[in-house]
């Protein structure tokens, strides 16, 4: 079962790497587009890690609602990109769900983390 689950994993980063999606490789796999993007980021690990006592992560548990405000207040609770206030999210600069560096978060509206996210498509 642990081998099918991996080859699972390490086939959805191959579709990534080759450009797909994450909503074409959870039609795929008939899973979320958010279920994907935790797979192959690990982003669920982190989430572990900093939520439970006792799993040896050295951050507190309240860490990333702590990075969190303090990004927001850094940034003034707008997009960076377009100084939008709704529907903020939080973008790593660097692309890593893993690193929750200060400097490496920014806050942006949907539509413009949307924009960054999204396959550049050359046409002719």
């Amino acid at each position: 079962m642990d081998d099918e689950i991996v080859s699972r994993k390490q086939r959805m980063i191959e579709l990534r790497e080759k450009g797909l999606s994450y909503g074409n490789i959870a039609k795929m796999f008939g899973i979320s587009r958010q279920r994907v993007h935790q797979i192959t980021t690990g982003y669920q690990f982190i989430l572990k890690c900093t939520q439970s006592k006792g799993s040896g992560c050295k951050r507190p548990n309240n860490y990333i609602t702590e990075v969190r405000s303090l990004v927001f207040k850094r940034d003034n609770n707008k997009c960076q990109m377009c100084a939008n206030k709704d529907k903020l999210v939080i973008h790593h600069l660097d692309d890593n769900d893993l690193n929750n560096e200060l400097n490496n978060l920014i806050v942006l509206c949907t539509n413009c983390h949307l924009d960054l996210h999204r396959p550049i498509t050359k046409f002719g």
